[in-house]
Order: C-alpha cells, then sequence, then structure tokens
C-alpha cells in the first residue's frame, strides 16, 4: 500500500457528484457522495449488537448516569430491520439508526454500535470477499483530513493510497490515519464504496450483479437505494399503521 500525493486518480469522485443544496435544506443524498454513473445503489448497515449486560429495553442512554463505570458485553448481533420491526417503524430506504434515535428520543442503552464515520472491522473482510472477483486491479483509498494524525499543506482532500482491495484491512495498523478510509474504489472505477463522518453505515454504487452479491452475503445487511435518496440524519421516519 502506497500513498500518493497526485490526486487526479480521485477527480471523477469531484466531478461527478453532485454538490449537497444547503440552501433549500433538502438534506444530503446518496448521489452527494457516491458519483451517478452507477446503475445500482445501496447502504450497507454497521453492525449492531445487543449488550448482555442490559436486560431493560426501554432505558435511554441518556438516563443513564454519566458518573457510574459502564462496561459492555457484546452479544448477539441484531439487524437494523429487525430493530424497527421491534419499533414498528418503517424499513425505508432511508432508515438508519438515527431513527430509532428520532423516534424514542434517545439512544437505547442495549444496544451496542453502530460504528460510526468508519466501516466496522468485522465487515470490511465480508464486503472484500464479495467486491474481489468484480475488481481485479488496483484500488484507490481516501481519507479525509479528520481521520488523518498528521496534517501535511496541499492536501485539502486528505490523504489518498493505492494497492490491492485485501490490503484495506492492514489500514487499522497504520500510524498516518483512524480507522478505514472514507472512500474505496477500483481504478476501473466500477463499484465505489464511502463512509461519511457521521455516517454509521457506508454506501456503495456499482452494478446489479455487484448488489446481488452484497445482498446474498448473509453477513452484509444491504438496503438497495437510488441515488436521490436521503441519507442525512433528519430523513423522516414513519411509524407503522
Amino acid at each position: 500500500m502506497n500513498r500518493i500525493k497526485d490526486f487526479t486518480t480521485f477527480q471523477w469522485i469531484i466531478d461527478e457528484t453532485e454538490r449537497i443544496d444547503f440552501e433549500n435544506g433538502v438534506g444530503s443524498r446518496v448521489e452527494n457522495f457516491i458519483p451517478s454513473r452507477f446503475t445500482h445503489y445501496a447502504k450497507l448497515m454497521h453492525p449492531i449488537y445487543l449488550d448482555e449486560n442490559i436486560k431493560d429495553t426501554s432505558i435511554l442512554w441518556s438516563q443513564c448516569n454519566p458518573d457510574e463505570e459502564v462496561s459492555f458485553n457484546f452479544g448477539e448481533r441484531i439487524l437494523m430491520k429487525d430493530l424497527a420491526e421491534a419499533y414498528e417503524l418503517r424499513y425505508t430506504k432511508e432508515f438508519s439508526f438515527a431513527s430509532i434515535y428520532h423516534w424514542l428520543g434517545g439512544y437505547p442503552r442495549y444496544i451496542l454500535g453502530p460504528a460510526e464515520d468508519t466501516m466496522d472491522e468485522k465487515l470490511v473482510p465480508e464486503v472484500v470477499r464479495v467486491l474481489q472477483p468484480f475488481t481485479g486491479v488496483p484500488c484507490y483509498f481516501q481519507y479525509d483530513l479528520v481521520k488523518v494524525k498528521r496534517y501535511e499543506e496541499n492536501h485539502g482532500y486528505g490523504y489518498l493510497y493505492r494497492g490491492e482491495l485485501t490490503e484495506v484491512e492492514q489500514f487499522t495498523g497504520y500510524e498516518e490515519v483512524h480507522d478505514f478510509p472514507n472512500y474505496w474504489y477500483p481504478e476501473s472505477k466500477n463499484w465505489c464504496l464511502f463512509t461519511g463522518i457521521d455516517f454509521n453505515f457506508t454506501l456503495f454504487g456499482g452494478n446489479k450483479k455487484m448488489l446481488e452479491a452484497l445482498q446474498a452475503n448473509a453477513e452484509i445487511e444491504c438496503m438497495e437505494v437510488d441515488k436521490r435518496t436521503r441519507v442525512d440524519d433528519k430523513a423522516d421516519v414513519h411509524h407503522l399503521p
């Protein structure tokens, strides 16, 4: 894995994504982060787990004593769609963990995760396994400046690395950056992944076969969306009738 200072290979992301319309308050959408060249889009939900220490599912984090020592006991994984069903919420394209927050007025204490700003370390190898057959060429991995440990001038787009897709798991041992990249994409540009700041899911753009392969992996909760799907945490939440 090599860090490169020429961002020419990142320019397509800038050119093919729409700017966020802040003035009209329409929120951010998939097309603001993933280029519009793709035929299929998806949200890869970051895994969440039950805390086996907590039996009362009605308690929110905001109701806990901030001075009390907190311990976690990671238990069974629960899918986001099952969490939506438990609270009788519509599992729409806009659904995310923030939907639970808005409905309850806080995050439930018995839930651990999902990871924000980065893909979950258990999700990464599964995504690599699915996308590897569609790649076959070197990939690029971009980090926003907020995820680098040492600021350098003239790097407004952060740090950019070039390497094999399977090398992405090595980033957790790097001293230059935090966690996993914001953007991943192959040299062929036939797919793209993005995890944004404050995102607890990862956006994907690619083709139908890639989407079907992601959906077929039991370890990946993959929700098909479209490029106009809203992804900010102010998206509407609808309770089931």
